[in-house]
């Protein structure tokens, strides 16, 4: 009798790993279910064969490109640049008329916070501070022509602040023979730097670090400028298209010789800002708009109409992405990862 029970039990043991022996195989059979694509991490800007210009949107390692505002004949946009946590980007377009906007990331909330004077162009871009500015708010800082008390507008560009809300527009710069533009925000948004161009039938380009403060009325001012490029390896150069690394006092620019030759990508160390290192080092091949990961260990860059990747000393260059039927411009990859 005892021997029949446990054979009884033998055999309801041996049905059960049975089952669930087939159970496993189904499950392996079975496909697992579609993972969402990663959010994404760097915006840029799709150049189309009738000189319009897409905003578009794509993961780190260049899939996934999507368009989150389109472009007709006429219409452009330029330099998209991340908020703080990754959910917005700002841009000058002249979708609705010249201006700064702001959208999320999905490609909703079209909104035009503030309008230009003058008109959105290239190497020009509404940057967004990564923390509170001096005056306790985020900021957006962009390139235009002032109005003079005529009503008409300065030749050159100047640099000018804005909040998200389109309110309390300051402009920080005046600066006539002198067009400041391409601007980027350190990373505890208590300086800007940006490219700043001599007026004229010879002009030269610079970088210069502008120190931010609070002036009279509580108002965000300009309290010293520095030439970062007036000497040193790159003076004679002209520079270009700065990035401010995430977490470290160092830019990412584009420089080539006035002279002539390729431009090449070169960082520049705030604390050694004589001798930047050119990191591309390309003597047939044009580079620009370079843009820091998150952890500022690779950057992106332009190249050739697409967008590609190294790192941060130089090594590993890869082509990320080219979208189909236009080119790539105006890469930036948002802060977080």
């Amino acid at each position: 009798m005892r021997r029949n029970h446990l054979l009884f039990w033998v055999a309801v043991l041996a049905v059960s790993l049975c089952a669930l022996t087939l159970v496993n195989a189904m499950w392996a059979d079975k496909p697992s279910p579609p993972q969402p694509p990663p959010d994404p991490a760097i915006s840029f800007v799709k150049l189309k064969p009738n000189l319009a210009r897409d905003l578009m949107v794509m993961n780190a390692d260049g899939s996934n490109q999507t368009v989150i505002l389109g472009s007709t004949t006429g219409q452009k946009h330029f330099q998209p640049n991340w908020s703080p946590d990754g959910t917005q980007l700002a841009f000058l377009s002249n979708i609705q008329g010249d201006g700064v906007y702001i959208i999320n990331r999905n490609g909703t909330g079209l909104t035009k916070i503030v309008a230009l004077n003058g008109p959105a162009g290239e190497f020009a871009g509404a940057v967004w501070s990564p923390v509170a500015a001096p005056g306790g708010e985020l900021k957006i800082a962009y390139p235009d022509q002032a109005r003079r008390p005529d009503g008409t507008l300065e030749k050159d560009k100047d640099l000018f602040l804005v909040n998200l809300d389109g309110t309390a527009p300051v402009q920080l710069t005046n600066t006539r023979g002198l067009w400041e533009t391409d601007h980027t925000w350190s990373p505890l948004a208590l300086r800007l730097a940006g490219q700043v161009i001599t007026d004229g039938a010879d002009p030269s380009a610079s970088i210069v670090v502008y120190d931010l403060g609070l002036g009279a009325g509580g108002k965000v001012t300009v309290l010293t400028i520095t030439n970062l490029t007036a000497t040193g390896s790159l003076s004679g150069y002209w520079v270009q298209s700065p990035d401010w690394a995430k977490a470290q006092d160092k830019i990412a620019i584009a420089a080539f010789p006035e002279s002539g030759g390729s431009r090449d990508i070169w960082v520049i160390d705030l604390f050694e800002p004589a001798n930047p290192i050119n990191r591309s080092n390309t003597p047939t091949i044009q580079e620009w708009t370079p843009s820091w990961s998150p952890d500022d260990s690779k950057i992106i860059f332009q190249r050739d109409g697409s967008i590609y990747l190294m790192n941060a000393n130089g090594t590993g260059v890869t082509k990320l992405a080219r979208p189909s039927k236009g080119t790539a411009h105006d890469p930036d990859w948002r802060r977080n990862p």
